[in-house]
């Protein structure tokens, strides 16, 4: 959590040194509201705190489609909205979801822009034939939802970049059935991949 605050915090305001920023934590439930403290990085004399970060205006769709992390689920209106990281379990996830907890899963629907934009003029969402939307197009999936009778609870996993990476590259030259499917990648190392 920190290093995603501090990460957040670099690229709001990119003069803030990694190794040193002041993040403010607020507790939300009523009896520990007063629990708000500072945990100070420290290695260098720059420092800053979230309340000097310039407010952050959550774009279309997601400040109508989605619903808010904070907002109880609400049955009939909330609809689960998995975004698929390639490479970060995604699979795993669906094949869980529609395998073990037999849920109906729209991912052959919404896995090309084509399919998102078939999806939304066919009103798959609001058709109640699916119980799960999942995606690799966060942005053009969100509007899948109407935001009112129908919201996203979007949800992810999330892998380490460089874990990712290497995970990618051994997948590429096996992977016929990707449009990114390269044999030549057997041939050259992660080194040299990462540099090209």
């Amino acid at each position: 959590l920190v290093i995603c605050m501090v990460t957040l915090l670099q690229s709001a305001s990119p003069n803030v040194d990694a190794r040193e920023s002041s993040i403010v934590t607020n507790v939300p439930d009523e009896e520990s509201a007063q629990l708000q403290y500072n945990t100070t990085i420290t290695s260098s004399a720059t420092a800053v705190a979230v309340s000097t970060l310039p407010d952050v205006k959550i774009p279309d769709p997601f400040d109508t489609n989605i619903a808010n992390i904070s907002e109880p689920f609400e049955n009939g209106r909330d609809i689960p909205y998995f975004f698929h990281i390639p490479r970060a379990a995604g699979s795993t996830v669906k094949d869980i979801l529609g395998r073990c907890a037999y849920v109906r899963l729209a991912w052959n629907a919404t896995a090309t822009m084509e399919g998102i934009k078939h999806a939304r003029e066919t009103q798959l969402v609001q058709s109640g034939q699916v119980d799960v939307i999942t995606t690799q197009y966060l942005h053009e999936g969100a509007t899948l939802f109407d935001g009112e009778q129908h919201r996203g609870r979007c949800f992810t996993l999330i892998r380490h970049p460089i874990e990712r990476a290497v995970s990618l590259f051994h997948y590429l030259p096996i992977a016929r059935h990707e449009p990114t499917y390269d044999p030549q990648l057997r041939y050259i190392s992660v080194e040299m991949w990462a540099r090209s």
